[in-house]
This record gives C-alpha cells, structure tokens and sequence, in this order.
C-alpha cells in the first residue's frame, strides 16, 4: 500500500493522534495539516483485506499507538499490511505487534518505530540513530503518561498532565516545540511520530 506523504503544524503533530480524540491529543487541538490517522488506519486495515499477508506487517487497532507506527511506515515509504490485532505474538497478548517478511517479530510501538527507521535508512550510523532513539524513549516511557495518566498494567485512560501549570517536562515540551519544526536535524525523524 504506498500512501501519500503529510507535514505537520508544530506541538501537536509530534504528540501523535489518536483517531478516537476528535482531533485533540492530550486536550490540544491538532494541525489541520496532520493526516487524518483514522482513514490513513481504514484505508491500509481495507488494503489487507485484499492483499496477501507478506511483507511487513502490523498487528493493532485504533485504541492503541499502532496509527502511530502506520503514519511513520507511510512517511517512510515503507510498505506496511494492516493485520487485525489478533492473533499476535506478543508475549503478553498485546499490540501492536509487528512481522516482516524475514520472521523478524518486534513489539512495543518505540520499538517497532525504531527499527522501522533502521528499515528506511540502513547507513544510518549510531550517531544518527541515537539523536531519534532518545526521543522515542523519552515518548514511550514519559509522554504516554503526561498524556493519558497511564498506570502500569491498566490501560485506563485517567486524564491527562498536558494543561496543567508547572508540570515541568510539559513546559520544557513545549519550548522545544516552540523553536523547532521537527525534533532532529530539521527535517522528519521518526522522533516526531512516537
């Protein structure tokens, strides 16, 4: 499925969009520009009706931070099928959960972005990789959380830290954001999708 590419505004485009949220990420209001993750979801779950099963392929569902493995696949260029979320091989039953066509079996959204990004520039050095895989780890582990108020092994979603005054990383978040278009070297990354 080669699917068009999209830009996005500043802070929230690098939040990622859940297509549940109405357009809104941690009660913000995302670009106009951002894709709509819902179709760009729909079209590629509709391709794999018709598709078969080889090649890359993503376990997930709407619910969960696969759309946000789907965008950056697409802004890769790297051809991805849409599998539904079960059954998967996850070792705790979860998604997303992804496959390529050489058995590779990789789970948890960051680490499936992060070889996805090994997958879309093989020479990239350790260099190059560790100014994206900061941020990736900094997103799974810290932004989940200030977004959805995430607790281990519950998937509630308990509110969110993203409005509240003096949260400090929200802050330094957004003076980040503030000065940049894109988090590395000026241009897209992976890091502005996890």
């Amino acid at each position: 499925v080669v699917l068009p590419r999209y830009r996005r505004g500043p802070v929230r485009r690098w939040v990622g969009a859940l297509p549940s949220t109405g357009g809104k990420v941690c009660g913000r209001t995302l670009s106009k520009k951002m894709p709509n993750l819902s179709h760009l979801l729909h079209t590629t779950a509709l391709a794999a009706l018709t598709m078969p099963a080889t090649g890359m392929r993503l376990h997930g569902s709407q619910q969960t931070r696969s759309p946000l493995v789907n965008w950056f696949a697409a802004e890769a260029g790297l051809p991805l099928t849409v599998m539904p979320p079960r059954p998967s091989n996850h070792p705790f039953g979860q998604v997303p959960f992804f496959t390529d066509e050489g058995g590779v079996e990789v789970f948890e959204s960051g680490a499936i972005l992060l070889y996805l990004a090994d997958a879309a520039a093989p020479s990239a050095t350790a260099a190059d990789r560790a100014k994206y895989t900061k941020w990736v780890m900094w997103a799974n582990s810290e932004l989940d959380g200030l977004c959805f108020g995430a607790v281990p092994g519950d998937h509630r979603v308990r509110g969110t830290s993203m409005d509240k005054k003096g949260v400090r990383s929200v802050e330094r978040l957004e003076e980040i954001l503030g000065e940049c278009e894109w988090l590395v070297d000026n241009s897209f990354t992976v890091a502005d999708v996890a």
